[in-house]
């Protein structure tokens, strides 16, 4: 019996947001892929929508996918061909105490980021900022979530993600349930 799809209203909610404060003219990328556990493959359907768009695109785009395809949002954001920016994001193995809360938005407020959003994903957790940071400083970025993690404690950034997220060149975090490899939509939680 195949799922009923469900779209994680919120992180969709999360990205109208930060649209609200850039050009109508830019776009963000979003990826159509099926996960593979324990793969280094990352095949993905990658489209652009419009910033001013995204809503009614989003929600066309999702109609399309298939059974066990899901869609992530890509860190990204191009204003036509050129690559103007990076939606700061964070794949978490469990969701942050208040120590480590504020680890992370230490991180983030060196990349100009000062609001986040968390979100429970069903099998960890996601961060997003909600502010873009410059399309260069993405390899720094990946590499500073590695040194997160306290070597004391069960590590909180999850660094097989940043790994994947390094070798392709982007982040992403998944906004859609639509598989039998996860647990839920993406849902909001307060930290």
């Amino acid at each position: 019996m195949p799922l009923e799809l469900k779209i994680g209203d919120e992180p969709s909610r999360l990205l109208e947001r930060i649209g609200n404060d850039l050009p109508d003219s830019w776009y963000f990328e979003i990826g159509k892929y099926k996960y593979i556990p324990k793969s280094l493959a990352d095949y993905r359907m990658i489209s652009k929508i419009k910033v001013k768009d995204f809503k009614s695109d989003f929600e066309k785009f999702c109609r399309t996918l298939g059974e066990g395809e899901e869609i992530a949002i890509q860190s990204r954001v191009y204003d036509g061909d050129r690559l103007v920016g990076q939606i700061p994001m964070i794949d978490l193995m469990c969701k942050p105490n208040a120590e480590e809360a504020k680890s992370i938005k230490r991180l983030m407020s060196d990349f100009g980021v000062s609001e986040l959003g968390f979100f429970d994903s069903g099998r960890g957790f996601h961060c997003y900022g909600m502010t873009l940071f410059s399309a260069d400083k993405l390899f720094e970025y990946f590499g500073r979530l590695l040194l997160v993690n306290d070597t004391s404690l069960p590590p909180l950034v999850d660094t097989r993600w940043v790994g994947h997220r390094m070798l392709a060149g982007y982040g992403a975090l998944r906004l859609t349930f639509n598989s039998k490899a996860y647990k839920a939509a993406p849902t909001l939680i307060i930290i």
